[in-house]
């Protein structure tokens, strides 16, 4: 794995993992099970996945209608 890939990879973690901090924290968590915590982070991360495809379905999407609506006018 390159460096450049690497980083973004540790950014994508780390993001998650402050996403799931800043929920607990906003709950009233100061400390959960280590555990607890990395499950958490493997649900944020299958959403992430789905989210990813959403958003390359949402922009194909766009895409077509805008070649859509250019060829009309």
């Amino acid at each position: 794995m390159s460096e450049e890939t690497e980083a973004l990879t540790n950014a994508i973690q780390l993001s998650r993992e402050e996403l799931i901090n800043d929920i607990l924290f906003k709950l009233g968590f100061e400390d959960i099970a280590d555990d607890l915590f990395q499950e958490l982070v493997l649900i944020v991360q299958e959403e992430d996945t789905k989210r990813y495809k959403y958003t390359q379905a949402l922009q194909s999407q766009e895409i077509v209608e805008s070649v859509l609506k250019d060829r009309l006018e």
